[in-house]
């Protein structure tokens, strides 16, 4: 309105004054009324792109309601914005840490704090640092480091401090959570190593921490699964030098357990879902090289390997799903490398512990996997395998999606599956 009656409406000699007074008068009314027609235009079309997005939600738990349920709708919608967002930064229009924290945010504001826990953060050395959660309550003199999930490259335990004070809670437990280094600056073994770094000091400040040694147990979601398998992998092979307990027992959560074959099993069936194919690639180069591209075209095609992995022929070999037949005519679509770059990496036990030749003396495994993930069955392959070497493994498999261990207080049925955890965790101590 400030606008239109800056406008010298006597240069307009074709209106008469009365003409010019109802301009003045009716101008206003007609521009908001068009700004007004405007924003409900928009508005109506976000409408119905928000009603065109939650029919589709609805309609993918639908389609695949043998593996998934109604009330897997708002972990689908926070992975959808996670992978929303790590698309921008894939086309160079957020960085990282800006992704980061929005997602920390978000994964905040979805439930508030356990009033009944405490938490302070301690430094491990320049490079780590973790947060210890302790419960008023303690029923269990055991501890569990957890490491967080995100592809080796997102999130942070911050952002996971409300759901993992629910888990101390909830467990009767202290919880050690590591905020390791991330993979797009600091690629393998940065993070596995601040994760054994941030283990050593569980084990020596364990008197600090109110817990026994002997009970350490650890645990991770997605990439953290990962992580914890190959921290026990380390363990093993380190304490005979160091002298450090043996890990009580292990926990890994829908872990990434492999990059040899994303072309089969439920990284095919399940790849409409999360995490994709092409984001395994993606996230797999970035924890090998630090770059996004640089060998996510070589990773998870059996054809770039010159022979399977041990654990092919152990725990996958034989199912309909992965058959000597399927890896035949793969390698006849592809040559084996030539530069041997990804061939040596895959070799790496400690960044893939499917790919370890030998298991034995591992802690025992509690391996919760969810029918709805597209890493379902290298849960399934990794339980099997431990049972090959003589390791106790149970699996556990949940009609639920990738990533639903979270915000214990308000989803009923990941905190049901943290009371399993708590079962297993009590009865290997007993």
């Amino acid at each position: 309105t400030t606008l239109l009656y800056t406008i010298k409406f006597e240069s307009m000699s074709f209106l008469n004054s009365s003409g010019k007074r109802f301009l003045k008068l009716i101008l206003p009314f007609l521009i908001g009324f068009i700004i007004l027609s405007w924003n409900a235009f928009i508005g109506g079309i976000l409408l119905l792109l928000i009603v065109a997005y939650i029919t589709t939600i609805v309609y993918k738990v639908k389609k695949n309601s043998d593996k998934i349920s109604m009330s897997a709708i708002p972990t689908l919608f926070f992975l959808d914005v996670w992978g929303f967002l790590g698309r921008l930064y894939q086309y160079n229009i957020l960085s990282i840490p800006t992704v980061n924290n929005l997602l920390a945010k978000m994964m905040r504001s979805s439930q508030r704090p356990c009033p009944n826990v405490s938490s302070r953060v301690e430094q491990v050395n320049s490079d780590c640092s973790v947060i210890v959660y302790t419960p008023e309550e303690i029923t269990h003199s055991g501890c569990l480091m957890y490491i967080h999930g995100g592809g080796w490259a997102f999130l942070s335990a911050h952002g996971f401090s409300n759901s993992i004070s629910w888990m101390s809670y909830y467990l009767g437990m202290v919880v050690v959570s590591v905020e390791y280094r991330l993979s797009f600056q600091h690629p393998f073994p940065a993070g596995l190593t601040d994760c054994y770094s941030a283990l050593r000091w569980v084990f020596d400040s364990a008197s600090l921490l109110g817990v026994d040694s002997a009970k350490v147990f650890v645990s991770g979601d997605s990439a953290g699964g990962n992580l914890s398998a190959a921290l026990c992998l380390v363990n093993r092979d380190r304490r005979g030098e160091t002298g450090e307990p043996k890990i009580a027992g292990q926990i890994p959560l829908y872990p990434v357990l492999q990059c040899f074959d994303f072309t089969t099993g439920s990284l095919e069936y399940n790849n409409n879902l999360f995490p994709k194919t092409d984001q395994m690639g993606l996230m797999d180069s970035m924890y090998l090289t630090g770059s996004i591209d640089k060998i996510a075209d070589k990773v998870g095609i059996p054809a770039n390997l010159p022979a399977p992995p041990k654990f092919w022929d152990i725990a996958v070999k034989g199912k309909e799903t992965a058959s000597e037949h399927h890896l035949k005519e793969i390698r006849s679509l592809a040559p084996i490398p030539s530069d041997k770059e990804y061939s040596e990496m895959a070799r790496y036990c400690y960044a893939f512990p499917l790919h370890a030749e030998d298991l034995s003396d591992l802690p025992p495994a509690y391996v919760l996997v969810a029918a709805g993930d597209s890493l379902r069955d290298e849960g399934e392959w990794y339980a099997r395998y431990l049972q090959h070497f003589g390791v106790p493994a149970e699996l556990r498999e949940v009609k639920h999606l990738h990533g639903f261990m979270n915000a214990f207080e308000k989803n009923t049925m990941a905190r049901e599956e943290l009371l399993k955890i708590k079962d297993f965790i009590y009865s290997v101590c007993q």
